[in-house]
């Protein structure tokens, strides 16, 4: 399958065996991207969990549980990223389409 860039999409067989596993274990163990490439794990934060486990969050997003100073202001930041406007023309622009 091609796309509209000519670029073509690999099929699932195409795919060698292994290779999306690899590719899941390199961005959970912070290995991917390691070069000097961007990639959407190249800015991000890691976290220790209560499970041992460590977990990328998005960059200046901290934990908003009770009792964290900040948390509503963090919360209120959070909710005026949307934009109503624009919004409105997703919206309109989806039921056009789902209802075509």
């Amino acid at each position: 399958m091609e796309y509209a860039n000519g670029q073509r999409r690999q099929e699932p067989e195409e795919i060698a065996p292994g290779a999306e596993d690899s590719a899941r274990e390199e961005i959970w163990s912070g290995t991917a991207g390691a070069s000097n490439e961007l990639n959407p794990w190249s800015e991000c934060e890691w976290i220790d969990c209560l499970d041992g486990k460590q977990r990328p969050i998005k960059p200046g997003v901290r934990l908003l549980a009770d009792g964290f100073p900040g948390r509503v202001a963090t919360l209120r930041g959070f909710g005026n990223a949307i934009v109503p406007q624009v919004a409105a023309e997703f919206i309109q622009s989806y039921m056009e389409i789902a209802l075509a």
